[in-house]
Parts: C-alpha cells; structure tokens; sequence
C-alpha cells in the first residue's frame, strides 16, 4: 500500500526546517562566541575558554536528537505519527521561541538548554522517516529516503546563507543574531499546520499493543540487544562515521593544505550538494532496480572511503574541487542505502523504534567526528581524510561480512 506523494511533502519540510535550524548555529554561533566583542560571554573571556563555549554550545543540538529521536520514535509506534508529529512540532515552536529568548537577552545558559531541547524534539525525523516505512513499499523506499536526504542536504545550503543575512545589521537595521530563530518560528508553525491538514496517520495501533515509558525512555540500548539488527545498526553506524567525517575533513583541508578562505568554502558547500542531490533524485532511483540494498550499501561505503583517501593525492586547489565531488556522491548513496535497508529490515511494529535508533547513531557519530576531526589534523592535514576513509572501507566489510541476516529478514518481508 502507499500513500501519493504530496501526502508526504509535510514530512520533507519538517526534516528541511530541522536541518535549517541546526545548520544555522554553525555560522551564528561561531561568530557570537569566538568574537571577541561577544555578548553572550562576559567581557573579556580568553579564547580558550569562548572556543570551549563554541564547542558546548554546538554540541546540544546533536545531544538532545541523540536521546530524543528513540523515544519519539518509540512512543510514536504506540501512539501513532501523526500525534507525535504534531506535538514534537508545538513543542519545537517554543523551544525555537526559547532559542531566540535566550539571544535577545544574551543569556548563554538558555541558549544551551533550549538548544538542547530543541534537538530532543527535532527527533522527530525518525518519526517521518517511520511513516514512510509504514506504507511504502520496499522497493520504493529509497526514492522516497532520497527526497528526504536532498532535503536535508539543500538545508545545510539555506541555513548558514540565512543565517548569515538574516542576523547582519548592516543589511537592515534591526537584524541580529536572534533574528533567523524569530524567522524559523512561523515557518515550524506553517509545517504544524500542513502536517495536521494534508498527512494521514499511516500506524495504527494493534489490540495487543501496551505503552512501555520506560522502554521508550531505554530504547536506544536495544542497538545492542536486538541479535537480528545488531549487525545493520553498527555497521551502519561505522559508515556514519566515515560519511560525516567527510564533512568534517573538507573545511580543514582546504583551510590547512591551500590556505582557502571562509568565503570558498562557503562556495565549497554549496558545491558538494550538487552531487547530493544528482545521487539522491537521479543515481539512487537507478541503481535500486539493479542491486539490493545491501550491495548498494556494501559497494558505496567502499568506494565513499578510496575516493575519501583519494582525495589528498593531489596537491593542486583546483584538482581539490574535482576530487570533492565522486567521494560526496558515493556517501550520498551510502546514506540514503543505510536508512532504507534498517527501515526494511525492521518488523510493522518497531518502525518507529528502530528508525528512532538509527537517526540517534547517525547523530552520534555527527557529534563524535566533530569532537575527532581535529586532533586528526594535528597528526598530518590529511590524516582525518586518510582515517575516515580507512573507516569507509571497514563499513563496507562489515556490509559484506555481517549482514547475511538482515539480508534473509529484508527477503522475508518483502
């Protein structure tokens, strides 16, 4: 059974704005806090201690998604998507409220703690991505994760130019750093609207089925405790690894290697979405008709870690720019690969659980190759592309090695 596609555009705004509102503390947080005029510190803080603050600060938002996308997606499964949708939605609003608050009156501590919820209810894509899992069809499954990753990948485009505009007062007057938060906010409301008028509840609830609080608020443990997904949940999660280290590498390398400035690799980013969007909307439709999910996911992590690795054999900037663009097409791929075969291998009843625990591993390992990336690039500038394409290619072992059961549940399903 599957729904028309416009029944699902509310999901794809929902997984857009939440990508919008975490990219955008990229840019706005790291002025605020690094510059020494900062107002959200006291005047005069050292640079270690604002660099620390930076480091803090960016790491709510992925804190918060990494416990809330389990339970949302737990509690989702028992009391159906759009519920959950709708109230992670409303409480989303006014944390985004909070966030902007805490920027108006300049207190660091809201702006941590509202940061922090604000990821917690923005869990609420594996809530989307589980309503998708719920009535597509396997085989469609990719198309519709595809649409789902190009809009994640355009909102890391639209969020730091945004962000960067919306808070410059020198373009308008009354523009400041709260002022693309204040902006986020009806546009959250617009997608609480949508959802409730055009989405339709896609999980119904069996007779048999009982809320567990504690299980939901437990979930994430079961990563390693179910046998039969425990093999996709880390392999997929090692790929994860090497697919945001990726992101990670690029500014440093270009910064480090060639001296790039802030504005190229602005430029940078938005090129690399190119190859995002011509895998997801082009590549992946295509490739699904001719290899399974497993082998897509098995020979794109391969290839995502040597054209990783590849990447530092050149030494010229312009031959940089051309290498960028197979390694960023190939995670495309995998990422997409990843969040189909987990959604395909998991039974009705725990989509929402275990589309819950696969969005906060990928957030785990976001935050952990934040935290790593930097102390690569002490050893040598091309060790954390050399490294996370070593790990690349370790996932795609595991792909090969590990999942021979999932591969026997993914055909006993379809």
């Amino acid at each position: 059974m599957s729904q028309k596609a416009p029944t699902f555009m509310p999901l794809y705004l929902i997984i857009f704005l939440a990508e919008v509102g975490y990219s955008m503390s990229y840019v706005l947080f790291t002025v605020l806090l690094l510059g020494g005029d900062s107002t959200l510190l006291p005047h005069g803080t050292s640079l270690e201690v604002r660099t620390l603050a930076l480091s803090v600060t960016l790491f709510m938002y992925p804190a918060g998604q990494f416990l809330g996308a389990p339970i949302l997606g737990a509690l989702s499964d028992y009391f159906g998507r759009k519920k959950l949708l709708l109230s992670s939605l409303t409480l989303a609003v006014l944390t985004y409220t909070a966030v902007a608050t805490s920027l108006t009156l300049h207190s660091f501590y809201l702006l941590l703690g509202s940061l922090f919820l604000a990821g917690f209810f923005e869990g609420n894509i594996a809530v989307a991505q589980s309503a998708i899992g719920d009535v597509v069809a396997h085989e469609a499954r990719s198309k519709h994760f595809g649409a789902i990753s190009t809009a994640a990948s355009l909102a890391w485009v639209v969020g730091p130019v945004a962000g960067g505009v919306l808070s410059n007062n020198t373009l308008v007057s009354w523009f400041s750093p709260s002022t693309p938060f204040w902006m986020l906010i009806p546009l959250l409301g617009l997608a609480l609207v949508w959802t409730a008028w055009r989405f339709h509840e896609t999980r119904q609830r069996g007779p048999d089925a009982k809320l567990e609080p504690l299980k939901a608020l437990t979930n994430l443990k079961t990563v390693v405790t179910n046998k039969r997904l425990r093999p996709l949940y880390w392999s997929n999660f090692i790929a994860f690894l090497a697919a945001y280290g990726y992101f990670r590498a690029f500014p440093i390398y270009a910064i480090e290697a060639f001296d790039i400035d802030a504005t190229t690799i602005s430029m940078m980013v938005a090129y690399i979405t190119v190859p995002l969007v011509i895998a997801n909307s082009w590549a992946i439709p295509h490739l699904a008709k001719h290899f399974s999910m497993l082998q897509l996911c098995t020979y794109s992590s391969v290839l995502m870690g040597l054209f990783t690795i590849a990447i530092v054999i050149p030494t010229s900037p312009h031959a940089f720019w051309i290498t960028l663009f197979p390694a960023a097409f190939c995670l495309a791929v995998a990422m997409t690969s990843l969040t189909t075969l987990i959604s395909q291998s998991a039974l009705p009843h725990e989509q929402g659980q275990v589309m819950g625990n696969n969005q906060g591993l990928r957030v785990g390992a976001e935050a952990l190759t934040s935290i790593s990336a930097g102390p690569l690039a002490l050893v040598t500038v091309a060790t954390p592309f050399i490294a996370y394409g070593a790990i690349g290619l370790l996932a795609g072992a595991l792909f090969y090695l590990l999942c021979a059961p999932a591969r026997k549940a993914a055909k006993a399903l379809a």
